[in-house]
């Protein structure tokens, strides 16, 4: 036996056992099954599941009602989650706009005012790098056709040229 203070058992507690029942029950959800190609940490995670759906909600639900932590460890699960989602999807932000701008190359002088001719039907123009390094997001363009001109960056958006065009 291992003596503590009944807060600090509780601060124990909400983050093993809790977050161990916690993510059991999300993995439950999943229907996870055996595959002939299991790793260790897959079979880990199939034992997991097992342990905690074998035992009762009420438990489950006792360890939630009953420890004053286990909101605050479904916040930092939570948070968690979207800061690993939050790297993934950034990482993948990045290679697209990079594959942007390696594919489409930046259309210098083509904006209006300048010495070239305004061409409202060419379907993008990209702002130059130092711009595209501001970019925060990616957003989708707009379904309908529209004209946008800010900053000197003009696009023409329309259904058809968002579908890839045919080779």
């Amino acid at each position: 036996m291992v003596e503590m203070s009944c807060e600090e058992h509780d601060r124990h507690a909400a983050g093993s056992q809790f977050i161990t029942h916690t993510i059991g029950r999300i993995l439950s959800h999943l229907n996870l099954e055996s595959t002939p190609i299991n790793t260790k940490g897959y079979e880990t995670l199939l034992q997991l599941t097992d342990n905690t759906v074998s035992d009762s909600f009420d438990l489950y639900y006792g360890l939630f009602m009953y420890n004053v932590n286990a909101t605050d460890q479904i916040e930092n699960l939570d948070r968690a989650f979207e800061t690993v989602k939050q790297k993934l999807f950034g990482r993948l932000h990045d290679i697209l706009r990079k594959q942007i701008v390696e594919r489409v190359p930046l259309q210098q002088g083509n904006t209006p005012g300048s010495s070239k001719e305004y061409n409202p039907t060419t379907p993008y123009f990209l702002p130059n790098a130092g711009k595209m390094k501001e970019l925060s997001s990616f957003a989708m363009p707009p379904l309908s056709v529209s004209h946008h001109i800010k900053d000197g960056v003009a696009s023409v958006h329309s259904e058809e040229n968002l579908l890839p065009s045919p080779r």
